[in-house]
């Protein structure tokens, strides 16, 4: 059987035809112990340890890979968590050495423990899972797929002997697979790029393993080209190309066209071609398989690209200026980052943190043909400048002026962008003005932006809330209205705030009129009366309806219809004793306690004045000078005002016949 693979080529520059290739290598990290022979143990045999193998190379999650090697699980059966290929975000280090130490993570776990509350199966199993989680149960952002039985048998993967694990992407589908001693034992459909990482490309890989409270000493074994790497590669002119076919333990590979290599028999042998070409290899894989895999060599001048985020040190790069070299070449090439003509870096990336003139020089290792060489330069300086943010004055939001206009300013510029925020406040409209509208208190924070730079400036202004609204506990009508009482008090209201001026409107229901502005005040009128008590200081108002009722004792009579007696008996009878005026209709009514006046005179026939009052209202009882007058006729003359229930007044005058 022939397969056709683009997977498990490994590539190399090499410097003349006897270099080696600069081929992967790996850190063993934590208590992981690197044996020799490319094989590392990733745990001691000690309990509650932790290592793993890190590839000291990114891998490009974009392109396709085939990942090969072999790993013992050991030999108790239980001892140990097992081993898991993983990849990272984040470099490796001590601290992240085993898997569940990861953050952003993708895992393909070989579990030789059985923990049910994981959703373990009883067997040995494979699962794939996320960000240094072992739950196969519940979040789905925890696991991808599986688990499934290491072997179909069930057999166990602590049997002490070497296993092949096959770990193959393929961007395109996506697809993962995973195969055990030549097995495919497990597939997903999954993203690694953008659904694990974020969109992040290159990552780190390698194999982890955790022995907590175990005795199993897991081992792996991977070759210097465990990866295949690209299926592409550049040469100079001068230069020559090692090429690295992939597989382990393969003795016999053929290159086609045989006739470029320096041995078409070799896993690793010198392209020796001097233009452009492809070329295929074929071997038999560990699973018996026949692989061809295919690379380009392209023969081309050197030339590389400085690429850098700008041109200045400032605000957006903290100072820190990202350069990178760009080529064709990648790493076969040598790069030197110059600033001002002295040394400062090595490798395809540069950091820079100083102004002045950064340059980069490239060149193919031993060549001295200017074909091989190139070099690219920039000045770069320092822009730091930041625009003034002024965030204007404060204010407070009250009943009157629920929302208050932000009177920001900031220095005159094109690049100039400007932002309102708040943590505790609102906004109404927009915020991305000089001028925005708060609608609570709170701290209004401006932030003005140079869009050149990325420098930033801030100034907040506090909005102060005096919404206080007007508490009145209502009291009491102190009495009530008649002809003696003109006027009765409201007595008993309390406001609650003493930090306002209140402002009262004690209104007539009837009609609209406002018959006081008093907290406590005194009516003249009878009837229904609503109040609205506004603070003057916020405008806040509270208006409470039927909050003072009055009553009222005062029948109003037609004085003009009153009429005056023409006879009286003083015989102390009790009965029509006295001089008593009335209204026909109202005899039960005293008329005196509606007159604030009343004049009486009385005359004898002669014209002898017998008596008068002083203007207050009495009744006259038929005596003149405490005597009684005799039986006979005689003259009564009145004069009255009244101004209960409108003012009235008058004169009426009539005969009397007394009758003792």
């Amino acid at each position: 059987m022939r397969l056709t693979s683009t997977l498990s080529l490994a590539i190399a520059m090499a410097l003349t035809m006897s270099a080696t290739a600069q081929l992967s290598t790996y850190s063993a990290l934590g208590d992981a112990e690197a044996l020799g022979g490319g094989c590392i143990t990733l745990t001691s045999s000690n309990a509650t340890t932790g290592g793993g193998a890190w590839a000291n190379e990114r891998i490009d999650l974009a392109q396709p890979f085939h990942i090969q090697a072999t790993v013992n699980f050991g030999s108790i059966d239980g001892g140990s968590e097992g081993v898991i290929w993983a990849l990272q975000a984040e470099t490796p280090g001590a601290n992240t050495a085993s898997y569940t130490d990861l953050g952003p993570s993708f895992g393909v776990e070989f579990d030789t423990r059985s923990q049910a509350e994981y959703g373990d199966l009883a067997h040995d199993h494979i699962a794939m899972v996320n960000h240094g989680s072992l739950n196969h149960m519940g979040n789905p952002t925890s696991h991808t797929a599986g688990p499934v039985a290491a072997f179909v048998s069930g057999a166990p993967l602590t049997d002490g002997n070497d296993h092949l694990v096959d770990i193959v992407w393929d961007p395109a589908g996506p697809e993962l697979r995973v195969l055990l001693d030549c097995a495919e034992r497990l597939v997903a459909s999954i993203d690694l790029m953008d659904d694990i990482f974020d969109g992040e490309r290159f990552v780190h890989w390698g194999f982890t393993s955790e022995s907590d409270g175990a005795l199993n000493a897991p081992r792996v074994c991977l070759t210097e080209n465990a990866t295949g790497t690209d299926t592409e590669i550049h040469a100079c002119p001068e230069a020559a190309v090692q090429l690295v076919a992939g597989g382990l333990d393969v003795t016999e590979y053929a290159w086609s066209p045989s006739n470029v290599v320096s041995d078409p028999t070799l896993q690793a042998p010198i392209y020796t071609g001097v233009v452009s070409n492809t070329l295929t290899v074929t071997y038999t894989n560990q699973c018996g398989l026949s692989i061809t895999d295919e690379v380009e060599v392209v023969v081309e001048e050197v030339e590389v690209e400085l690429v850098s985020d700008g041109n200045a040190l400032n605000c957006s790069n903290n100072g820190v200026l990202h350069c990178a070299a760009n080529s064709d070449f990648g790493s076969s090439l040598e790069y030197t980052w110059k600033l001002n003509n002295s040394v400062v870096g090595q490798g395809m990336t540069y950091d820079m943190t100083s102004p002045g003139n950064l340059s980069l020089e490239v060149v193919s290792p031993e060549t001295s043909s200017l074909l091989c060489a190139d070099a690219q330069s920039m000045t770069v300086s320092v822009d730091t400048l930041r625009l003034n943010a002024d965030a204007g004055f404060p204010g407070t939001l009250t009943c009157d002026n629920p929302s208050l206009e932000l009177f920001g300013s900031a220095t005159d510029s094109p690049y100039a962008e400007v932002q309102w925020t708040t943590l505790d406040g609102g906004f109404d409209g927009a915020t991305d003005g000089l001028i925005a509208h708060a609608t609570s208190a709170g701290t209004y924070t401006l932030t003005v932006t140079n869009r050149n730079n990325g420098c930033v400036s801030t100034d907040a202004v506090v909005m102060a809330e005096d919404m206080e609204m007007p508490e009145l506990q209502l009291g009491y009508v102190a009495g009530t209205l008649d002809c003696d009482n003109d006027e009765v008090d409201m007595v008993g209201n309390t406001l609650s705030s003493t930090e306002h001026t209140a402002m009262f409107a004690w209104i007539d229901a009837q009609n609209g009129d406002i018959a006081s502005t008093e907290l406590n005040p005194t009516f003249q009128s009878s009837g229904v009366y609503n109040v609205e008590v506004t603070f003057l200081e916020n405008g806040c108002k509270t208006s409470i309806d039927y909050a003072a009722d009055v009553p009222s004792d005062i029948n109003v009579l037609d004085l003009s219809q009153m009429v005056l007696p023409n006879v009286m008996t003083p015989d102390g009878n009790g009965r029509n004793d006295r001089f008593m005026p009335f209204v026909p209709g109202h005899e039960d009514q005293n008329v005196f306690t509606m007159m604030d006046a009343y004049d009486i005179q009385v005359y004898n026939r002669w014209g002898d004045l017998l008596f008068e009052n002083n203007g207050m209202p009495v009744q006259w009882d038929g005596r003149s000078n405490g005597t009684l007058v005799d039986n006979g006729t005689y003259i009564v003359s009145i004069s009255y005002e009244a101004s209960c229930g409108g003012l009235q007044f008058g004169e009426l005058q009539t005969t009397l016949q007394v009758i003792r």
